[in-house]
């Protein structure tokens, strides 16, 4: 597919040192650290605080000048008063189209403020090759086999009647084109309750019972997913895993699912998977072949997954999408 080569091309444009880790400091106080959205800019604020400690060393002076060519600038103050910062000051973060803004106050008085893009590379002080790494070793390790979990419901109160249908959405909007959305379909579990279930196991609508699967990880049956890693340098890995585990490994970072389909041939799903984080401003990009059968037994998928894609260069990829 096109956006294929588009994306192993993009991917040549990392080019970063290796990352380096260090024991959390106090610059962001701890009653502050309320929201996971958050942490990924919380520990890179911690980090490059450590770093200026150690900024005689060479290795840590590359660090530090990688991370100001990145995009970190001050608007109020500068490292030496950055690294003065006890995390008794208070502190504030926001994050604007795609730009963090962090300030340090002591008694009213704006003492730091820095603003920093929200890209994973700056955020974890790490190059592509080991983010791909990191990736890559999750996918691979061993998983513990979840039990097997009883159809998902939700209260009817929470959801969106669909117009002239019996079925009910739970709707988080679409990214960047309405054909790649996030749209759980549910059906009323009876006629008298105010429940509905999520809808799995429908023959005759095969296409909102796999978007469902894509959407809430859950599936009647197991899925394996023999899917090719596309990395840095053109390079590929190759490994089976299950869909459910996928899922998991996606979703623990904090990411959203958005589903799109591209071909349906009334037996094969053609299928372009993204899974979007705002906050570290990446998107996991998979496109996958899913059969129908899927919704009624144990069923393999092939796919094809781009990790740790920058969002500043998916509208291009997505301009053949619409």
């Amino acid at each position: 597919m096109k956006f294929l080569h588009y994306l192993t091309a993009i991917s040549l444009t990392y080019v970063f040192s290796t990352s380096l880790m260090w024991g959390r400091p106090s610059v962001v106080p701890d009653y502050i650290r309320d929201s996971e959205d958050f942490e990924l800019a919380y520990k890179f604020l911690d980090h490059y605080h450590e770093l200026l400690k150690h900024s005689g060393i060479e290795s840590v002076g590359d660090s530090l000048r990688q991370t100001r060519e990145r995009g970190l600038k001050y608007r109020v103050g500068n490292d030496s008063r950055f690294k003065s910062l006890t995390g008794e000051e208070e502190f504030s973060l926001s994050l604007t189209d795609g730009l963090y803004s962090a300030q340090w106050r002591r008694d009213g008085n704006l003492l730091v403020e820095c603003s920093f893009p929200s890209r994973i590379d700056l955020l974890t002080f790490s190059n592509k090759v080991e983010l791909e790494d990191v990736m890559l070793s999750k996918l691979k390790a061993q998983d513990i086999e979840n039990a097997v979990e009883a159809v998902p419901q939700e209260d009817m109160s929470k959801l969106r009647r669909i117009e002239y249908s019996p079925f009910y959405v739970r709707d988080l909007g679409y990214y960047i084109t309405p054909r790649m959305s996030h749209q759980v379909v549910y059906q009323p579990l009876d006629s008298i309750s105010n429940i509905c279930e999520l809808l799995v196991n429908s023959p005759k609508y095969p296409l909102e019972c796999i978007s469902n699967y894509m959407l809430t990880g859950y599936s009647p049956e197991p899925i394996a997913i023999n899917l090719k890693m596309d990395r840095y340098g053109y390079q590929t890995e190759s490994v089976t895993i299950d869909f459910g585990k996928l899922f998991r490994i996606l979703s623990s970072e904090g990411s959203v699912p958005y589903w799109g389909v591209e071909e349906y041939d009334g037996d094969i799903v053609k299928g372009l998977y993204v899974w979007l984080n705002r906050f570290g401003g990446f998107a996991h990009i998979i496109t996958i072949d899913i059969p129908v059968n899927t919704i009624s037994a144990l069923s393999k998928a092939n796919a094809r997954m781009h990790s740790y894609v920058r969002l500043d260069n998916l509208k291009s990829l997505f301009e053949e999408f619409q």
